[in-house]
């Protein structure tokens, strides 16, 4: 039989043509998935005929996934790595088998220890649903260490998440994850996220983002910590040195026998460090029950800069002396102490103990452990600071640019509440009164909602995440509701962001203080 094809039918099938030449070039092959087991010898590498992890990482190329079996565990007697990442794989733990995790196990160690048990120096690498084990203390070696061979260069869009970490070290800087470099000059690291990951019993940090100091000119620019809970650390979280656009938000860090979070400069190295933390946000978070909540330093004199806003920050005074909530102080070797005109915004957070009094504590220390600091700016708006037997406030060098914040110690009003340098406040209303040094200052019980205190977050990121109780809501009589500064660089609350419908400022008539704002419901738009 015969098919008559006119003009627009031979056109219309030229572009087919095309299509399908075009489909075959640009994708000649699809991505493969590689199937693991511990005890996998199989050469297909599917889920019925899994294969060794040698051979699955010696396959895989850019695209494609490696799944480890989940109830499964990899361990090498020789060396200490188990996993080195190749760029552009996808290394799954918990979507293959019956586990939960898939675990894998430290078994080695070099004779100094830094090395670690998963390498990431490779760009585009996801590793997510694992169990990285440091093995009880046995070894000092790290936990995942992303920058480990980057010898020059960059390396970017490395997503550590579902994670958990732990054991890790036994003396030494030993670290449960470590962003850094110790390659050439210049070596960079970009674009890493680290969510929804458990760190805990690490001998040092459980996160550390810390540029070299041994080599010249090393930088991290962008990591994203979100939803991580970190305790039994050293410290929970430290952005040192050159790290760029570090954003901490709804993780909980605690009970870490140093500080939740420590932003720094390496004090020993001035040569190779040529730059302090900038653009760094910590917001939502939970700090509670560390030595200090969070703690900034600076003994380089280098730049720094960051905002602090939304927060929930209690009963970090573990020890009897030296803790506080939120301390900015000189640390290191610096005989000129400056900040290098250094800013820091610290907005909307609610700061609470009610430990029993100490000598030196302090819910807000600003210039302890030194003897002067010059060249700071620290913006202190629309806090809530709650003490019930130590100073709330401490600014020793008077640096502090505040106003709308409340301040209550309940022991009495006639307590110091504020130390300003030589000078002390209190609530009793007469000159010594806080409102002599901040006329927008609240001086009386903030009403919480009180109850159990939280223990860290409920929910799902986006949808419904909030802190786990309510206690440091706000009751409807409460002196902190539309009593706060209008701050326009932002508009959120610890209630907000972690809501598939959040709650913003300004809910009323004015900015709520503290870190919540103040809704009966969710808003609808």
């Amino acid at each position: 039989w015969h098919m008559a094809i006119n003009s627009g039918g031979i056109k219309m099938i030229k572009k087919i043509i095309f299509i399908l030449l075009f489909c075959c070039y640009a994708f000649p092959a699809w991505a493969a998935n590689y199937y693991i087991s511990a005890t996998g010898s199989g050469s297909n590498c599917t889920s019925g005929d899994p294969c060794a992890l040698a051979t699955a990482v010696a396959a895989a190329t850019s695209g494609e996934t490696i799944f480890f079996k989940s109830d499964d565990t990899w361990t090498n007697a020789s060396v200490a790595t188990v996993l080195s990442a190749t760029a552009g794989v996808t290394y799954d733990g918990s979507t293959y088998g019956s586990g939960t995790r898939a675990k894998i196990l430290t078994g080695h160690e070099t004779a100094f220890g830094h090395t670690a048990a998963v390498s990431i120096s490779a760009s585009n690498v996801t590793f997510k649903g694992f169990e990285v084990d440091g093995d009880s203390n046995s070894y000092n070696t790290y936990g995942i260490y992303i920058g480990e061979n980057v010898s020059s260069g960059t390396i970017s869009n490395i997503t550590i998440d579902n994670c958990v970490v732990h054991h890790v070290g036994k003396d030494d800087w030993t670290y449960g994850i470590l962003v850094s470099s110790k390659g050439s000059s210049g070596t960079k690291i970009s674009n890493v996220s680290i969510t929804n990951t458990t760190v805990y019993n690490s001998y040092h940090e459980g996160i550390a983002i810390y540029p070299s100091w041994t080599t010249d000119n090393q930088q991290v620019d962008g990591v994203l910590i979100r939803g991580c809970t970190l305790y039994n650390n050293l410290q929970g979280v430290t952005i040192v040195n050159d790290s760029k656009n570090v954003t901490l938000e709804y993780n909980n860090i605690y009970n870490n026998t140093g500080e939740g979070l420590w932003v720094r400069i390496s004090p020993d190295q001035p040569d190779n460090v040529h730059a302090g933390p900038t653009d760094v946000v910590v917001r939502y978070n939970i700090f509670q029950n560390n030595v200090i909540g969070i703690y900034i330093t600076n003994g380089m004199g280098f730049l720094e800069t960051g905002s602090f806003y939304g927060n929930l920050i209690y009963n970090n005074q573990p020890v009897s002396s030296g803790s506080s909530g939120f301390n900015i102080s000189i640390h290191g070797n610096d005989t000129t102490p400056s900040f290098n005109s250094s800013v820091f915004n610290f907005y909307n957070n609610t700061i609470f103990s009610n430990r029993d009094a100490g000598s030196f504590r302090y819910s807000v220390a600003i210039g302890a452990y030194t003897n002067n600091i010059t060249n700071l700016s620290v913006n202190f708006k629309n806090n809530i600071v709650y003490d019930a037997n130590n100073i709330p406030v401490w600014d020793r060098f008077d640096v502090l640019t505040h106003s709308n914040n409340l301040i209550y110690r309940s022991s009495a009003n006639t307590d110091t509440h504020v130390q300003i340098a030589s000078t002390a406040y209190d609530r009793d209303g007469t000159a010594s009164d806080i409102t002599n040094w901040e006329a927008t200052a609240q001086k009386t019980d903030p009403a919480f909602s009180g109850g159990t205190l939280s223990t860290g977050f409920s929910g799902t990121y986006g949808s419904n995440m909030v802190p786990n109780t309510d206690y440091f809501q706000l009751t409807t009589d409460s002196p902190a509701k539309d009593t706060g500064a209008t701050l326009a660089s932002y508009t959120g609350a610890i209630n907000g962001a972690g809501l598939a419908t959040p709650i913003v400022r300004p809910l009323g008539d004015a900015f709520d203080i503290g870190a919540y704002e103040y809704g009966t419901v969710a808003q609808s738009g």
